[in-house]
């Protein structure tokens, strides 16, 4: 390979080095520590509320917040994608607006400027802008830029319309008016999703708050007497089987509530 190309290879590497992968998310220690606290204080409390045994609870916590870490990454990552996917939207709603008077390319690079009055300079959609520019500038080509940033992304839709992208354009189609369609299309299902998210929203509540009654219960038992003796072996299998009941509750009422359109 020439220096030249060696300097070019170079250039790509670095636009494409800080690329963020929507896909992970690396916690840091404080971080970590955090949020181990918070599940294992969390699990704890309820061990103990169910077992009245400082020991096993605090065993029972630990386990718990460690269990807690990955739960909580996840949250993140989908949390994240959900913002990515918002701002997504803006930047095809300011992309199709252009698609009439610019060319494909004009219209991304213009949509950086557009959004730029909604959004700070580290939005995910602002920087992955930012990318694209660097990277056209550098000769790569826009459809292959878009594909690497839907990958990273993991979210269909940015997925659906970085495919349709590079067909159209490697097939020499009508490219405004098939991206245009693409995006009226997308923008109608993601509309469709928050509409979803809305509806769903009371639901949501209300799990929370039934999350929390089984445990108010069994104090309010307690506290009246007449529960089943827990020194016993049938009252640790009672406690035991009341908890797995309680966690499969929890993780069915999770599934039914996650629709993915």
């Amino acid at each position: 390979m020439s220096e030249a190309q060696n300097g070019m290879q170079e250039e790509v590497d670095m636009v494409l080095a800080d690329a963020v992968d929507y896909r992970i998310y690396h916690m840091t220690w404080k971080e970590k520590v955090e949020w181990f606290l918070v599940g294992g204080i969390i699990c704890g409390i309820v061990m103990y509320v169910f077992y009245e045994r400082w020991y096993l609870s605090l065993l029972l916590g630990m386990v718990g917040g460690i269990i807690f870490i990955p739960m909580r990454r996840k949250q993140l990552i989908e949390k994240r994608k959900t913002q990515l996917t918002l701002q997504f939207k803006e930047m095809l709603e300011s992309v199709k607006s252009s698609l009439g008077s610019e060319s494909v390319h004009d219209a991304f690079m213009k949509a950086k400027g557009d959004l730029a009055i909604q959004f700070p300079e580290d939005a995910f959609i602002m920087q992955e802008l930012t990318r694209l520019m660097q990277g056209t500038m550098l000769k790569m080509r826009l459809e292959d830029l878009l594909m690497n940033f839907a990958e990273r992304s993991g979210i269909e839709d940015i997925r659906n319309f970085a495919t349709v992208f590079r067909s159209c354009y490697r097939r020499g189609g009508n490219i405004q008016e098939i991206v245009g369609k693409c995006i009226t299309i997308i923008n109608e299902k993601i509309d469709v999703s928050m509409d979803i998210e809305s509806m769903i929203a009371g639901q949501k509540n209300e799990q929370n708050i039934l999350l929390v009654l089984p445990i108010v219960f069994v104090v309010m038992l307690k506290s009246m007497g007449g529960m089943v003796d827990m020194e016993s072996a049938m009252g640790l299998i009672s406690m035991t089987i009341a908890i797995a009941v309680f966690i499969g509750a929890y993780l069915i009422s999770c599934k039914i509530m996650k629709i993915d359109v």
